[in-house]
């Protein structure tokens, strides 16, 4: 799901993200995809919940722990410019 995503954000591949991407994400997303419905079906939802969360939590964990958490900026947003963008899209549609 998340290349199908960055192939519609990046369609050229200008960016390596793809190569980090699969190292990072496929394997994890291989081993939910086969093992949490056998697990399901053999009553061990709770396992793989546990497991689920506690993975999620370490992963999100490492990097504030380690100081690598980046902080966005925070810009102001014109709600009316938006609303006046869709208009005009809106009556370009028709």
């Amino acid at each position: 799901m998340g290349i199908v995503f960055l192939n519609i954000v990046d369609s050229e591949g200008k960016s390596k993200t793809l190569d980090d991407y699969a190292l990072a994400y496929v394997g994890v997303e291989i081993v939910i995809v086969s093992f949490a419905p056998e697990l399901m079906m053999t009553g061990h939802h709770w396992l793989i919940t546990l497991v689920t969360v506690v993975a999620g939590s370490l992963i999100l964990l490492f990097p504030k722990l380690r100081g690598m958490w980046v902080k966005l900026k925070r810009y102001s947003v014109d709600l009316n410019k938006g609303i006046d963008c869709l208009r005009r899209w809106s009556m370009n549609l028709s």
